[in-house]
């Protein structure tokens, strides 16, 4: 072996294995990791290559082995690497050769790599010289290029170059490849700051702790590691130096702050919330997987302008710039949401608001950031309107000016902007958008009585009123387009899904939920979990007729209750009698969740098939296998460190995808509400019996009959337009006669002599009306019939009934007697 590659010291043949490139199997992200903290002077030797649809990489920085000093020769390469597997697991690179390679031939491996910095720079040297040149000159100067592995620097080039022509105009071209043309500068490495003495060195800050600062707690801990556990303890110091050099650059007007690593394009920055590194969005999503690793806490970025000089990451950062704030778009939009006070303030009253909503976390967070992205855009049409039609500049410079009477104009032209116009009318935005308003003006209102303005209170309540009186001339458009495209899309029959559809893809979860609980040796990867969560989601969603974001927010507490029938009243259930009752309570499961507010429950039915799916979903085996939170307590959680829940229409519409169902857009979890609702108005339920179904769909009898079910189109065909259509007399003879055949003859009891005489004499007080009662109760009939003796018995009814007739014919003769006298 020399200085400058590898020498073979005997002939090989074609195919022939030649050496194997040693050193360490690492993951991707370690070996990034690695070669972003190998110190320059040191170098590195990382081989990265793509195995099993993963890309692994083998450090042979610090092996004795050969392979690494094969030099990269990209049209001489007389040898390729390959990947071999041991044992069919552990994969080895290894070098064959590609032809015959003599004895003392160097090895040449093209590495696969074209940007390398030194055939770059041959490549551009040789590029320059002019097409002129005679033949012999290029066939040289291509040579060159053949060798970039070789140390050449450009005096070398120059005196070769030279050699092979005698042209002038060669010699100018070679004077400009040694150095007198203007070169771009080199990248130069940037001063880091200690974190103990906030001197910056140039030399590596490393070596400055190792040397300057070993007697500190901190420097002796990371000594006595091992390599690997010592490099990270000396990044996460050299961190913390770059942590405090951007504190001090947050206090001057033009910051320049510091970053981990270099980005090639302008990228915002955020801050990790574990390690507290300065990184470029982009490269965010790459660092979280390996700063976060195994430990149960969960790195976040937080935006660079949501942290002041006196905050410390992860400490005083607060609930609402973590979980809001940091998580809005690098957009124009997500710049106002974070930077204008009036919409950050709205924003934190809003989800102080909601604050107790532990089992809607994800739904308020969500509702909060929508409210503050339709505000931001509205100020920006304001913005852009009052530029247009405002007579004067505005007073606070942030969304507060849109409560302004006098701004009311513009605001009516924003609102008209923002939320189109004609065809183009988003009706749903523009009704939310009043009420977005009117609930802006009570927590602005709000603030300043308890601040003691009350001027600025009594001018929203003005502006109030202006938007009332102006109500009706800016909604009821959208109002109007609203109610049509619910009454029309939703509730039209042929939106509604298919029945075909339904029942297909109610057997593909069948089957998809028997096959993985009935397999043995299933392995409850993110794979395999994700599959099973998606069909148990869009299975309860279609059996209760929910919203898709109703079951898929149940929590393990809601799952502990339902299997211990928390919510089964024992008595009850004891006093059925009926065999189909008593199987469908051992068969299903029932709890109770929040929607519409925690003042309101609505039930959630568990069908037996799903039971043993869900006890999977909640293990905390099958949870950890697959990479879920342990704080994450829903019952259908995401993964990859997630402590949200999965949204129900992404696993209905995934799973529709899987079953293949034609009408995959009808079959939603909506639609299939109306769906459900239409099928029940049709059975002609008795109104008395439709409380408890409504009570589980969660709305009132007006909200099912106008909204949810669709028009009984064939009924108004049937029973309304069907008298128009046949003559009134034929009708009417028709009606006679079936009313004449289907007549029910009147049943008489024949009484005999002995027992009129019987009742008359025992209820003769009632018939006569001398006593308060006017009918003989059920007791007292049966007390008579065991006491008297009657020829037959007869039913109590019957009873009641003859004393009422005996009653009508006493009164009868009464009224005769008196006329008569």
């Amino acid at each position: 072996m020399t200085t400058l590659g590898v020498i073979c010291e005997k002939r090989f043949k074609k195919g022939d294995f030649l050496l194997e490139y040693r050193g360490e199997l690492i993951s991707q992200e370690e070996g990034e990791h690695r070669e972003a903290n190998y110190p320059e002077e040191v170098g590195s030797f990382l081989y990265f290559f793509c195995h099993k649809g993963k890309t692994k990489c083998i450090d042979a920085t610090d092996s004795c082995g050969n392979g690494r000093m094969v030099n990269d020769g990209k049209n001489l390469a007389n040898c390729k690497m390959r990947i071999v597997t041991v044992e069919g697991r552990v994969p080895k690179l290894c070098l064959f050769a590609l032809k015959d390679i003599e004895e003392g031939s160097k090895l040449r491996c093209y590495h696969g790599v074209s940007d390398i910095p030194r055939r770059k720079r041959i490549q551009m040297e040789t590029n320059k010289v002019p097409q002129e040149s005679s033949s012999e000159q290029s066939e040289e100067a291509k040579d060159l290029t053949h060798y970039p592995e070789e140390n050449r620097d450009s005096s070398e080039v120059f005196q070769q170059l030279s050699e092979a022509s005698s042209s002038k105009t060669i010699n100018k071209e070679a004077n400009i490849i040694a150095g007198k043309s203007k070169q771009p500068p080199r990248y130069k490495k940037p001063l880091r700051m200690c974190p103990f003495c906030g001197k910056y060195f140039k030399e590596t800050l490393t070596r400055h702790l190792k040397l300057v600062h070993k007697d500190e707690e901190q420097v002796k801990r990371a000594l006595e590691l091992p390599k690997k556990e010592r490099v990270e303890a000396f990044a996460l110091m050299r961190k913390e130096g770059i942590l405090q050099a951007n504190i001090l650059q947050m206090k001057v007007d033009n910051p320049k702050y510091e970053t981990q690593r270099r980005a090639a394009t302008e990228n915002p920055l955020v801050i990790c919330g574990l390690c507290k590194g300065f990184y470029a969005t982009r490269y965010f999503g790459r660092h979280k997987a390996i700063c976060q690793g195994d430990s149960c806490l969960q790195a976040c970025s937080v935006p660079v302008s949501l942290v002041t000089p006196e905050c410390r990451v992860n400490q005083n950062i607060s609930e609402f710039q973590r979980d809001i704030l940091r998580r809005f778009k690098e957009d124009e939009v997500g710049e106002v949401c974070r930077s204008d006070p009036f919409i950050v303030d709205i924003g934190k009253r809003l989800l102080d608001a909601s604050r107790n909503k532990e089992d809607k976390k994800t739904e308020v967070r969500k509702h909060v950031m929508s409210d503050m992205r339709r505000l931001a855009s509205l100020y920006r049409c304001f913005k852009e309107q009052h530029e247009i039609h405002g007579t004067g500049p505005l007073e606070s410079g942030t969304a507060r000016d849109m409560f302004q009477r006098g701004n009311f104009n513009c605001l009516t032209e924003a609102i008209s902007s923002y939320s189109g116009e004609s065809n183009e009318l988003k009706s749903g935005l523009k009704i939310a958008l009043y009420y977005l308003l009117k609930k802006s003006c009570k927590i602005v209102k709000a603030t300043h009585l308890v601040e003691g303005q009350d001027a600025c209170a009594e001018e929203i309540d003005q502006f109030v009123a202006t938007l009332e009186l102006n109500r009706n001339y800016l909604f009821d458009d959208a109002k109007y387009q609203g109610n049509k495209n619910s009454q029309a899309n939703l509730r039209n029959p042929a939106a509604l899904p298919l029945e075909e559809a339904v029942k297909k893809l109610r057997n593909y979860i069948s089957s998809v939920i028997t096959t993985m609980m009935e397999d043995d040796v299933i392995v409850w990867d993110s794979y395999n979990f994700e599959k099973l969560r998606d069909v148990v989601v869009a299975r309860l969603t279609l059996f209760n007729a929910k919203h898709g974001g109703e079951p898929c927010r149940l929590s393990i507490e809601e799952w502990k209750e339902a299997m211990a029938d928390a919510w089964i009243d024992e008595t009850q259930a004891d006093a059925i009698s009926d065999p189909i009752e008593e199987h469908m309570l051992t068969k299903l499961k029932v709890t109770y969740q929040t929607v519409r507010g925690n003042n309101r429950l609505v039930p959630v039915l568990f069908p037996d098939d799903c039971i043993p799916a869900i006890e999977v979903l909640t293990s905390s085996a099958a949870r950890s296998s697959a990479g879920v939170l342990a704080s994450n307590g829903c019952v259908f959680p995401r993964i990859q460190s997630s402590t949200n829940h999965v949204m129900g229409w992404h696993a209905l519409s995934g799973i529709c995808h899987d079953a293949e169902v034609s009408s995959k857009t009808r079959l939603t979890a909506t639609r299939n509400r109306h769906h459900i609702s239409t099928l029940y108005a049709s059975m002609d339920v008795p109104v008395s019996e439709r409380a408890s179904y409504l009570k589980h769909m969660g709305y009132s009898t007006d909200v099912s009959e106008n909204i949810d079910e669709a028009p009984p189109a064939v009924k108004e065909v049937v029973e309304v337009g069907q008298p128009q259509q046949i003559d009134a007399a034929k009708k009417r003879k028709c009606s006679e006669e079936v009313k004449a055949e289907t007549k029910k003859k009147r049943k008489y009891t024949k009484w005999t002599k002995n027992d009129e005489e019987l009742v008359e004499k025992h209820f003769h007080l009632i018939i006569t009306e001398q006593t308060t009662k006017h009918i003989p109760y059920k007791a007292q009939i049966e007390a008579f019939q065991k006491t008297a003796k009657l020829s037959q018995v007869y039913p109590w009814t019957t009873v009641r009934t003859k004393i009422n007739n005996e009653k009508v014919k006493w009164k009868k003769r009464s009224t005769e007697r008196m006329d008569k006298q």
